[in-house]
Parts: structure tokens; C-alpha cells; sequence
């Protein structure tokens, strides 16, 4: 309207100018060579533009104000009609051209919000095509991926892609990336590169990263070397991270029978044990003279009484309990086995180097001992007396009659064995065993044989296996001096059913030499393994059921299951015991 209203303005102006041009220029009347006026007055009619003052041309045939341009009249002030044209016809300066109109008046209405509306600059004939520069914020199209932006260029909105580091979409996990990226107007699907750190699991022994394509922290085992349990005393070491492993190593402790501050180190504790198995020993003793002054049976001169034999036990239980309770040793007082106690019964013999005691036949037996060689050319033992490990080098012994500058015999380390080496030195001849009598090297741990052929045999020395048959017992060779031993293995070794509920014991020792485990073996259920904690079943240790669980072994039928096909069982946990329902259901006979 401001446009319109401006125009019509200079309009008038023009005309009203051209008006007082033409009446202050006219001639008299009677003057023949006098200008024609502006109609409409008489003296205004005309031929040609020449004739008319100046500002009029000649239109009609009569003088008018305007401008004749390019063969067409135009009226003062009217403006040129060409798209995003700034000029008018302006007789005053021009009846024959047209004119550039004054500066600002309005030449273009805005195309878009980064239009500019233009205006004339009163020097050009063209109207201005103006934008608002590039970087001017405008309407926002709700991607968080775009930026919103006038280009410089165009009249609309522009929306390239940029924000990058936005939150664009809610994260699914430490490894997501719901960032822009900056360079497309999409959220992005991807997610960070594998060995990005992320959250710690706190765990010393795991990686903290990313994987590249999971969501979530990764946690591999790692960090090969790093401390994950100190030392929790002097007898205690440090474990360390293996780096292939997510769990920290088993606590681990110095050897047994290692110095302490307050005696020998033992299953990681200082401990004096020698205070501790005198005091046993003398409850023992004490025990001992109770029991052979009880009375004897009459009629039966080798049974003392019972009951008195059962108050002198007591008494000995009472008498180690102190010692126990006196000592610092973390497995406590040695204990003792006399005839009455159950074959396999725990005990400690008192030793620090043994391990796995149990009784058998009223004697505690060791299981085995902490001791190795550092490999098997080099024996280890427990040494009773000491409670701690000895080790000695395996010797071999040349083979009797043989020229120790012809054989020498060395320990094979891989196999823990002794060789015999010829020397071919001289004459020395190779035929050196007859029989396998020849091959004989004092050591019980080694089979001795003369193999090879007539003229070629020497004497060849393999490990034992110790194999005793027996499928209770533990085979092994320690000491060359004492050849096999067969050591009693716990039951749960040799009776393992894989059933959780179920303790696994011996039936039979008799029968181990068979090797038929439903003689040699008893499983007995225990019920309460399987408490499931739900009041509205029962908890059975029965591997048999036709729904138990084939690793713990346990079944849990209903508490209120009546058997009755046709009733719907109901349990009430609330109460206790559980109350029952058995509400009739409607079905057939089938």
C-alpha cells in the first residue's frame, strides 16, 4: 500500500509540475508562434509533439502531459511495466525515454524469509535482487542433524547437514554413537570404534572398551601383570592378572614350612605347630591309659567296657578341643584316629607338606604331599619330621659289569628315566646285557629291561606306572627307595555321580580291585540341597523322577498335588504350613 501510495505521489507531482510549466510557458493567445498548452483548452489541439509546450506531447490531437516511448504514449508518471523495472515516464527530464525513478520506492515484494523486499536505488533501471547473507538463522525443520540457515542465493530456508557432536536419539549403551557426525542430516546407526574406553566394570583383570559392534562396554580379560589381591600377610604373595584370564588367579601361598615372624608359614597362615601337636599327642597318650584301665568285659578278656571307652574318648575330645582352641594354626590341632573312627574321616596328621589326611583302618593317611621335583630327574618328598620338602636328584647307577668307559647312564628329563649311553671307545663292545636280571639299577621306580637284538642288547629303564588295579586307590613312585605306593583316593574322586543332591561314598572297599562302581559306591540323597524356597513344593533329591533336574537332581512336585486328574490344586503360600485346595474341575471320565 506504502508503494502505491508513493507512486500516485509522484504522479501528481509530475503532472501538477508539467501543469505550471505548460501555463507559465503559454503564449498569448494571439500569438501564432506561441506553444500549445495542455488540454483541454482550445489552444491545445496539435500535430506533432513540437508544436506543444514543454513536458506535453502531442496525443490525440491535443497537447497532454507524457512521453511518447518507442512509438506508444505514456502519462506522466507512468511506470514501466518490464519485470523488475525502476523507471516511469517523467516529461520534465525526458519526453521521449524513460526515466529512473527516485530511490526507494519499492520495486519487488520478498519471495521467501531470505528474500530481501527491494527497493529502487535511483540510479539503475533494474530493481535490485537482494538476499539476506549466507549464515542468517531461519526456521528450524526439527532435525537435530541439520543446520537452518539462508544460503546468500536462495529466497527459502536452507537445511545442510552440520551439528556435529549433537545428541540426536537417545543412546542404547556406552558404545553407541547418537551423535550428528556433522557431514549428513541422518542420526547415524553406528557405534564407536572396537578399543574406545568405556565404563569399568571394576574388575582389575578386564579391558574397559568398546568392541565396534556392540552397544555396550566390552569386557575382555586383559591387563597381563596388573595386582589384583595383595599379600594378606607375611605368609601370603600378591597375585597378579594372567591377562588371558577375567578372573584373578587362586590365592596362592609361600611353600609350606617357609619362615614366619611367629614360626612356619602353613595354608598361608604363621603358624607354631609344635606346641599344638605335643598338647594332641598328650591328650592322646592320656586317652590311651584311660582306656586300658577300663574294665574288661566279663567273659571276654580282650574288650574293655564300652561305656568307659566311649567317657575316655570324650574326655580326649575335650582335651584336643583346647589345643585347638590354644593354637594358631588356621587347620588346627593335629588330629588323631584310633580303631572306632569311620574310614575316611578327615584328620591331620600334623605334617604341613601332606595333604587330603583321612582315616583309614584307624591310622590318618596322607593323600599326597606339596612336594615336586623340578622336573622327573629330580625326586620330592615330605619329610615328617621336619614338615618340610626335600628334593634329591635322580642318580643312575652304571648297570653292574658293565665298563663305566664304554656305558655311562644319564636321567632323561622329559621322562624322568634313566638311559644307558655307549661310548665307542677302543674296543669297547656293545653287547652289554644278557637277561633283564643285567639291567638291574637299584631304583623301585623304574621297570629294568635288556632289549634289542643278539650282539646289539643294552639295557633300556622306563617309569612305573604303579597300576595296582585298584580303582580306589591313588598310584604313584616317589622315592627310588621305596618303589609304588597306593594311597586310598577320596570317595568323592572315585564315586562322583555329577549329582549335586547326592553325597558320594564309599559302599565297599572290597570290591575297588572289580571295578564295578554300583559295589564300590553309595549316593545318598540329602532333601535339603534342593530347597527351592517356594513353600508350594516339595524339595526331593530324587535323580530317578521323570522331571528332575539332570545337574542338581532335585524334583519339585506340587505340595498340594492330590492325583486326582479332575481337580484343579490350589496352594495358598501364606499360611504355614502351605494350605491346600482341590477344587472339582469338570471333565470326562478320560
Amino acid at each position: 500500500m506504502s508503494d502505491a501510495k508513493s507512486l500516485c505521489r509522484t504522479l501528481l507531482l509530475a503532472l501538477v509540475a508539467s501543469t505550471v510549466l505548460l501555463v507559465a510557458a503559454a503564449p498569448d493567445a494571439g500569438a501564432d508562434n506561441a506553444c500549445k498548452p495542455a488540454a483541454p483548452l482550445a489552444q491545445s489541439k496539435c500535430t506533432k509533439d513540437t508544436q506543444c509546450c514543454a513536458g506535453l506531447v502531442c496525443d490525440a490531437g491535443h497537447c497532454q502531459a507524457g512521453c511518447h516511448i518507442g512509438g506508444a504514449f505514456q502519462t506522466s508518471g507512468q511506470k514501466n511495466t518490464a519485470a523488475n523495472n525502476c523507471q516511469s515516464c517523467q516529461p520534465s527530464v525526458s519526453r521521449t525515454a524513460w526515466t529512473n525513478v527516485a530511490a526507494g520506492i519499492s520495486c519487488r515484494a520478498s519471495g521467501g524469509e531470505c528474500d530481501v523486499g527491494d527497493t529502487c536505488t535511483g540510479t539503475s533501471a533494474t530493481c535490485p535482487d537482494t538476499k539476506k547473507s549466507a549464515g542468517t538463522a531461519c526456521t528450524s525443520d526439527a532435525n537435530p542433524c541439520t543446520l537452518d540457515q539462508c544460503d546468500g542465493t536462495s529466497v527459502t530456508c536452507q537445511h545442510p547437514a552440520g551439528n556435529a557432536g549433537v545428541t540426536c536419539r537417545t543412546s542404547a549403551g556406552d558404545c553407541d554413537v547418537a551423535t550428528c557426525t556433522g557431514t549428513s542430516a541422518t542420526c547415524p546407526d553406528t557405534k564407536k570404534p572396537a578399543g574406545t574406553a568405556c565404563t569399568s566394570d571394576g574388575n582389575p583383570c578386564t579391558l574397559d572398551e568398546c568392541d565396534g559392534s556392540s552397544v555396550t562396554c566390552q569386557h575382555p580379560a586383559g591387563n597381563a601383570g596388573a595386582p589384583c589381591r595383595p599379600a594378606a600377610n607375611d605368609c601370603d604373595v600378591a597375585e597378579n592378572c594372567t591377562g588371558t584370564s577375567t578372573e584373578c588367579p587362586a590365592d596362592a601361598f609361600l611353600p609350606e614350612g617357609t619362615q614366619c615372624s611367629g614360626g612356619t608359614c602353613q595354608a598361608g597362615a604363621c603358624c607354631d605347630a609344635t606346641d599344638c601337636r605335643s598338647c594332641r599327642d598328650g591328650c592322646q597318650a592320656t586317652a590311651n591309659l584311660c582306656i586300658d584301665s577300663c574294665p574288661l568285659l566279663p567273659g571276654d578278656p580282650a574288650t574293655h567296657d564300652p561305656q568307659c571307652v566311649e567317657a575316655c574318648r570324650a574326655a580326649r575330645n575335650d582335651c584336643e578341643a583346647k589345643c585347638l582352641l590354644d593354637s594358631d594354626c588356621p587347620s588346627g590341632c593335629p588330629s588323631v584316629c584310633d580303631p572306632g573312627t569311620p574310614d575316611f574321616t578327615p584328620c591331620n596328621d600334623g605334617i604341613a607338606c601332606t595333604v587330603g589326611e583321612f582315616c583309614m583302618f584307624g591310622v590318618c593317611q596322607t593323600n599326597g604331599s606339596t612336594c615336586h621335583g623340578v622336573d622327573l630327574c629330580q625326586y620330592a618328598w615330605c619329610d615328617a619330621e621336619s614338615g618340610e620338602c626335600r628334593t634329591a636328584d635322580v642318580t643312575c647307577p652304571n648297570v653292574p659289569g658293565t665298563d663305566p668307559l664304554c656305558w655311562t647312564r644319564e636321567c632323561q628329563h622329559d621322562a624322568g628315566a634313566c638311559i644307558s649311553i655307549f661310548h665307542q671307545v677302543g674296543s669297547c663292545p656293545r653287547n652289554e646285557c644278557n637277561q633283564d636280571a643285567d639291567c638291574n639299577d637299584d631304583d623301585a621306580c623304574t621297570n629294568d629291561h635288556c632289549g634289542g637284538e643278539i650282539g646289539l642288547r643294552q639295557c633300556e629303564w622306563t617309569r612305573s606306572d604303579c597300576d595296582d588295579a585298584n580303582l580306589c586307590t591313588r598310584d604313584f613312585c616317589d622315592n627310588p627307595a621305596e618303589g609304588c605306593k597306593h594311597v586310598f583316593e577320596d570317595p568323592h574322586m572315585v564315586c562322583d555321580d555329577t549329582i549335586a543332591c547326592t553325597e558320594d561314598e564309599y559302599a565297599d572297599v572290597s570290591a575297588c580291585p572289580s571295578g564295578d562302581l554300583t559295589q564300590i559306591c553309595k549316593h545318598t540323597p540329602h532333601n535339603d540341597a534342593c530347597d527351592d524356597g517356594d513353600p508350594c513344593t516339595q524339595d526331593l533329591c530324587d535323580p530317578a523322577a521323570g522331571h528332575h533336574d539332570p545337574v542338581t537332581g532335585c524334583a519339585h512336585p506340587s505340595f498340594c498335588d492330590d492325583g486326582i486328574p479332575c481337580t484343579v490344586d490350589m496352594c495358598d503360600a501364606i499360611t504355614q504350613p502351605p494350605t491346600c485346595a482341590n477344587l472339582p474341575f469338570n471333565c470326562t471320565a478320560n
